[in-house]
């Protein structure tokens, strides 16, 4: 085979039984990176920094668990005929679009009612833009590690 290789192996740290890889820290500092622009931003339309920190302790969990939720549908078949393997999600298996539905759904039904920021600001469209650079990121580093 000609051409460059990479090897790197996908476990950065591994105790026992617990891993950690690399894909799930680029996606964590991928969200990281989000939350803090958006901080950034509001901070600069004269928002405080700690509305946009609530509004990401509703939109990052239900962003992760529509990702998974996605899947496991996407996947009936299988964690139909295996349930438990449903809350296995160290195992891999979560979906962006599940994500974005995840994300929006958590923005909406959490903090809709309780948040003095207009509606322009938090809309899901601004937040967005940080996901191309989220999945690249991620997608990047996953191929290296893959090679």
């Amino acid at each position: 085979m000609n051409g460059i290789v990479i090897n790197i192996d996908p476990v950065i740290l591994q105790i026992g039984h617990f891993e950690v890889r690399w894909y799930a820290v680029t996606m964590l500092l991928a969200v990281v990176a989000a939350v803090l622009i958006m901080a950034h931003r509001g901070k600069k339309s004269g928002i405080a920094t700690e509305e946009i920190y609530s509004l990401a302790l509703w939109v990052v969990p239900g962003g992760i668990i529509g990702a998974r939720l996605v899947h496991v549908i996407d996947y009936w078949g299988y964690y139909s005929a295996n349930p438990m393997a449903i809350f296995a999600f160290w195992q891999g298996g979560l979906a962006i679009w599940g994500a974005i539905l995840g994300g929006v759904t958590g923005r909406y039904s959490g903090f809709l009612g309780a948040s003095p920021l207009p509606i322009s600001f938090i809309s899901p469209l601004r937040g967005m833009k940080c996901i191309p650079f989220t999945g690249c990121l991620a997608s990047w580093v996953e191929s290296l590690a893959m090679a």
